[in-house]
Order: C-alpha cells, then sequence, then structure tokens
C-alpha cells in the first residue's frame, strides 16, 4: 500500500477499505493475516483511520536506522513486495490488483524479476525441449527405447542428441 492509503485506511467489517485511492476508484484492501493481527490491537479514530502519519513516519524512521538503510524510502516496500509476488509465480494480473492499479503498464514497472527467478524460466524451457528432442528421437529412430539407453545409430540427418 501508499502510504497515503495507509493514513486514509478506514476498517469496515474487519477489512481495510480505501474510500479515495491514487487511481481515484474506493477499493478492499487484502491484507496479509499478520498485518491483521497487528492492526487489531490499533484503536481506531473516530474517523475510524487506524493511523496517523507521525507515528507511520516515527516507526519508518526507526525501522531504517536499525538495519541501516537510512537511503530506504517507504515507497520502496511497494516495488519489493511487487517483486516478491512475481519472483513467487504470481500473476501480473493478480499483482495489479493487490497494488490498485487499473492499468497493467503500471505493475510492469513494479515486476523486477530477480535473476533466479529467470534463470528457473530458462531451465524450464530447456527441460522441455530435452523432453521433445527424446520424443523426436523416439520417433525418427525406432531402437531408442529409453532415455539413456545406447542405441543405433539413425540415418544422417535424424540424428537428434538429448540436450540434457
Amino acid at each position: 500500500m501508499r502510504l497515503s492509503e495507509i493514513l486514509s485506511a478506514r476498517v469496515v467489517g474487519g477489512r481495510w477499505m480505501l474510500d479515495d485511492s491514487k487511481n481515484g476508484m474506493p477499493r478492499m484492501v487484502p491484507i496479509h493475516p499478520r498485518v491483521a493481527i497487528c492492526a487489531r490491537k490499533l484503536r481506531p479514530t473516530p474517523e475510524a483511520k487506524l493511523l496517523k502519519k507521525i507515528t507511520v513516519q516515527r516507526c519508518w524512521q526507526k525501522a531504517r536506522a536499525k538495519v541501516g538503510r537510512e537511503d530506504l524510502h517507504f515507497h520502496d516496500l511497494r516495488h519489493s513486495a511487487a517483486s516478491e509476488l512475481v519472483n513467487a509465480g504470481v500473476d501480473l494480473y493478480t499483482v495489479g490488483r493487490v497494488l490498485g492499479h487499473k492499468d497493467s503498464r503500471s505493475t510492469q514497472r513494479y515486476a523486477h524479476l530477480a535473476v533466479q527467478t529467470l534463470t528457473a524460466a530458462v531451465v524450464k524451457i530447456g527441460a522441455r525441449a530435452a523432453r521433445r528432442s527424446m520424443r523426436v528421437q523416439k520417433i525418427t529412430h525406432p531402437h531408442a527405447a529409453r532415455v539413456g539407453q545406447k542405441t543405433k545409430k539413425a540415418p544422417r540427418g535424424l540424428r537428434c542428441k538429448p540436450l540434457i
């Protein structure tokens, strides 16, 4: 959530509600169960607001100091959350809905994929290509019974070596 959204959030039926988000549309905000437990301890203001700006700012300053990262901005949490969702395999449409985006292009700028995630994608392609290669080998060379089994040479042009 954006800081402004956290500050304007109201509790409605045990859920967080934003009457005025950045995109101008009211929305219910999904929150993690651990956040919900902490939020229950808060006493909403008469306007049903959960937090005051000064409270959030002080907590944020303490957290940055504790981890030794004074250069972090509150909005960096939003980028990190979006990237973590993408890296966990959540589709961009869902990530956009969690972030409250109307346009998928807004979501894409938050989707910083980890090198590990990109590598895993390439490995999946390689494994799929290897399985296809084995099928081609079995089809083109009837003596190829199983993966890893020694085979007679296929006629020139029909040889297909496993990729793995």
